[in-house]
C-alpha cells in the first residue's frame, strides 16, 4: 500500500461517488477508480460494492477506512512533529547555570525563549562553572551560563554575555558597611567566604589575583558552593564576600554591598555549548543570548 492508495481510498469511501470523490482529490475519475482497483487488488479483497446504489463498503471496507483515517493522521501529525523539532520549536533543552547569572541576563533570557518557543521543556541546573564544562563534555548539559570563561575549552565554544563589577558584600554591622566605597586591599587579613579555588576555572581564583595585585591576603575561612549561602553567612557575620554588581541591586537582610574603588576587580558571564552540535533550539537559545546581552549592555 502507497500513502496515495489510503487518501484516494478515504475520498471515495467519505463520497460514496467517484466522480465527487476524483473533483476532490483534483484529478479525473478513470484513473483514480484504477488507484482503488490496485488496492484492492494488493490487499486481495473488494473494499467497495462498486454495483449498489448508492454505493457501498463493504465489512472489510469499513474496516479498511477506520485504519486508513488513522494512518494519515498519524503520518500528519509525525510529519508536523518532525518538521517543529527541525525547527527548535519542541524538544528538551538541557541548561546549566552559574547562580549569579539569575541576577542577570539569564532571567531575560530564559523568559524571552518560553514565550518563542513554549513547546520546547527547558531543564535548568545550577551548578560551578568547572562542572558545567564537564557537563558539555559528557553531553549531560546542552548549553551552560558559566562565570569565568572556561579555559582549555577544547571541543567547546563560548561567548561573553555581559562583563560586570564586583563589590563587597559585608555585614551590615561591620565597620565597612559605613563606607560608600572601598578599595580592595581592605580585605587583608579579613574572614573571607569565597567558593572553591579547585577546580579551575573558578571566580575565587580571580578574586585573589586581584587582592594580590593590591599586596590583599584574605583568610579564607569558610567555601560555598552557592551564592546564596554565602549571602546567608554574611548577614550572620561570619565574613565578607565578593559578588557581582548585579547581585548587589537585590537588597537583603543583614546584608551591605559597598563599591570597591578602582581597579575594581571584574567578572565575565559567558555562554558555553558544544561545537558542531545540529541543534535548532541550541541555536535558537543562543540567538535570544545575544539579544538579550546587547539589551542588557544598554
Amino acid at each position: 500500500m502507497k500513502f496515495r492508495h489510503l487518501r484516494y481510498f478515504v475520498a471515495v469511501a467519505e463520497e460514496l461517488n467517484f466522480t465527487r470523490a476524483a473533483e476532490r482529490l483534483n484529478m479525473a475519475q478513470p484513473p483514480l477508480s484504477q488507484q482503488i482497483k490496485q488496492l484492492e487488488d494488493d490487499l486481495g479483497t473488494i473494499l467497495i460494492e462498486r454495483a449498489s446504489r448508492p454505493m457501498r463498503l463493504t465489512r472489510a471496507g469499513a474496516v479498511m477506512l477506520g485504519h486508513a483515517r488513522q494512518i494519515l493522521d498519524m503520518s500528519t501529525a509525525a510529519k508536523a512533529d518532525v518538521m517543529r523539532i527541525g525547527k527548535g520549536q519542541t524538544g528538551l533543552l538541557n541548561v546549566a547555570f552559574v547562580g549569579s547569572a539569575l541576577y542577570s541576563v539569564l532571567p531575560g533570557i530564559l523568559s524571552h525563549f518560553r514565550r518563542e518557543y513554549p513547546r520546547v521543556d527547558v531543564s535548568l541546573n545550577e551548578m560551578l562553572a568547572p562542572d558545567i564544562a564537564s557537563g558539555l563534555e559528557d553531553r549531560k548539559v546542552d548549553v551552560g551560563i558559566v562565570r569565568p570563561a572556561l579555559v582549555d575549552v577544547g571541543e567547546l565554544e563560548q561567548r561573553p554575555l555581559v562583563e560586570e563589577q564586583m563589590v563587597l558584600a559585608v555585614p551590615d554591622h561591620h565597620p565597612l558597611a559605613r563606607k560608600d566605597c572601598v578599595s580592595l586591599a581592605c580585605v587583608h587579613c579579613e574572614p573571607l567566604i569565597l567558593y572553591p579555588i579547585h577546580p579551575k576555572p573558578s571566580l575565587t581564583e580571580e578574586v585573589l589575583k586581584s587582592c594580590k595585585a593590591l599586596g590583599a591576603e584574605p583568610d579564607i575561612i569558610q567555601e560555598v558552593l552557592h551564592l546564596q549561602t554565602a549571602l546567608i553567612l554574611v548577614a550572620q557575620g561570619v565574613g565578607l564576600t565578593l559578588v557581582v554588581q548585579s547581585v548587589a541591586r537585590q537588597p537583603r537582610t543583614g546584608v551591605v554591598f559597598v563599591s570597591i574603588a578602582d581597579p575594581a576587580p571584574t567578572s565575565v558571564l559567558s555562554v558555553a555549548w558544544r561545537k558542531g552540535v545540529a541543534s535548532p533550539s541550541l541555536d535558537n537559545f543562543l540567538r535570544i543570548c545575544d539579544e538579550r546581552s546587547r539589551r542588557y549592555a544598554k
